[in-house]
């Protein structure tokens, strides 16, 4: 009642915008959030597949600050920021190596690892190495609720599934990883008596 609108109110979070790092601690310190718990099919190039607690191979990024940056922002409203963005978290909110704790996943529609809970169809989840992403495919399988699934992992593959070079060791070290990841999603569509 004591707003400038009836029905709404402007709300910006500095360094919010969850489209990139902003000053994510660990997307510049690669050892938060850089393995599985348990180990998992990683596709490696050229069809090898090894199964192992998975390790990303991502590198340090957003080293300097973008609080400052309007662009970094996020600029919503009040409703529109608890509708669509807020997640409830515990005062055992914490994350390390391999786990995101102390969060109810529940409290917000869009997270995978709650709506996950209704998929009860054929899933294939898979997980990319190149960014710190890769972690949420783990979670998200162990919450699906579809008794035929499957879980990947594709070894040097960004966010985009495209082959993270700075990542790379050697040149060509991970290959094609778009060709391996639609390699395998191809091999697991085709298995008779998945559709």
């Amino acid at each position: 009642g004591s707003g400038r609108y009836d029905d709404d109110e402007p709300f910006e979070v500095p360094g919010g915008n969850y489209t990139g790092t902003n000053n994510k601690f660990f997307s510049q310190d690669p050892r938060f959030l850089s393995r599985t718990r348990k180990a998992w099919p990683l596709l490696h190039r050229d069809g090898v597949v090894t199964t192992e607690v998975v390790h990303t191979v991502r590198l340090p990024e957003a080293l300097k600050p973008t609080t400052g940056a309007m662009g970094a922002s996020l600029r919503t409203t009040v409703r529109r920021f608890l509708t669509n963005t807020a997640v409830r978290t515990g005062p055992d909110f914490a994350y390390d190596e391999s786990t995101i704790k102390g969060v109810d996943w529940a409290s917000s529609y869009t997270t995978p690892q709650a709506s996950v809970t209704h998929v009860k169809v054929p899933l294939l989840t898979m997980g990319m190495t190149g960014h710190w992403e890769f972690l949420a495919a783990e979670g998200i399988y162990e919450n699906a609720a579809s008794p035929d699934k499957q879980i990947a992992f594709v070894e040097g593959a960004t966010h985009v599934y495209t082959t993270c070079k700075p990542c790379e060791k050697t040149p060509g070290q991970f290959g094609d990883t778009v060709k391996t990841l639609y390699d395998y999603v191809d091999g697991w569509l085709g298995k008779p008596g998945r559709f």
